[in-house]
């Protein structure tokens, strides 16, 4: 995590420091994740489909509630200055680093720490900011960090069989050690 300076001049600049929303969500074709402990996902949409690490298909769930919480995602309130200095050193140690593609390009970096303490609110600073940010999703309550795990196995469909119920004649269940209770 490298904290450039910038939160203060001209307010355009300002918010474009605490701008962690996405409106366009559906042009999002790419996002990785990564933290400290080396783990790491990369989602990519295909052909209107979702893939974890060019390999799966992904969990259409937690793709829907993560493109949700990128469109709805708000800042609730700066850090207090009491906080700060800690809350930047949590940042820098166990956030999750998170980078969103629109049409293939790179536009938003941005840093998932841990929740506030009335787990209301979730520490988040972008990329180019050295201020971090409250931020939630009114009528959401609890903490978005669940939301930006870097673990490819829980972003994999988990789908076994991806047979419609019409295209299944019969199932047989066969215990090779207990033939009685095979089925």
């Amino acid at each position: 995590l490298s904290i450039v300076a910038g939160c203060g001049g001209k307010g355009s600049q300002k918010n474009e420091l605490s701008n962690f929303k996405v409106e366009d969500t559906a042009s999002i074709d790419k996002i990785f994740m990564a933290d400290k402990s080396n783990r790491k996902v990369l989602l990519t949409k295909e052909n209107g489909k979702w893939m974890a690490d060019n390999q799966f298909p992904a969990r259409a769930d937690l793709i829907n509630d993560l493109m949700i919480l990128l469109k709805r995602i708000e800042v609730k309130q700066y850090v207090p200055k009491t906080a700060l200095e800690n809350v930047i050193k949590s940042l820098a140690v166990y956030s999750t680093k998170v980078e969103i593609y629109q049409n293939g390009k790179l536009t938003k970096t941005m840093y998932v720490g841990g929740p506030t303490q009335d787990h209301l609110g979730t520490y988040m600073l972008l990329e180019g900011s050295s201020t971090p940010f409250i931020c939630y999703v009114p009528g959401f309550r609890g903490y978005l960090s669940p939301y930006f795990m870097p673990m490819p196995e829980e972003w994999r469909d988990r789908m076994i069989f991806a047979y419609h119920i019409s295209d299944i004649q019969r199932i047989k269940m066969e215990f090779v050690n207990l033939p009685d209770q095979s089925y």
